[in-house]
């Protein structure tokens, strides 16, 4: 019963932390997509919102991505 409250809070943790991040890199969408292999019209959409359920397993290699490719760090 615990398991399902923490389970949508993480992944909408990561959504949200993905959108973020997407929209401070507006200028990167191209290499993005290339990099990911995710459609460069979809990140626009979902950077925008427009896209009510982008799915989970596409925002987490988004999120893993942006991750350790555009860290704190390494701004």
């Amino acid at each position: 019963v615990m398991s399902r409250p923490a389970t949508r809070a993480y992944v909408m943790n990561i959504y949200q932390s993905t959108i973020d991040k997407l929209n401070n890199l507006k200028g990167e969408f191209r290499k993005i997509s290339d990099s990911t292999g995710l459609d460069y019209d979809w990140l626009h959409q979902v950077a925008r919102g427009k896209i009510s359920d982008p799915g989970v397993k596409k925002i987490e290699k988004l999120y893993s991505h942006l991750e350790n490719t555009y860290s704190d760090d390494a701004a």
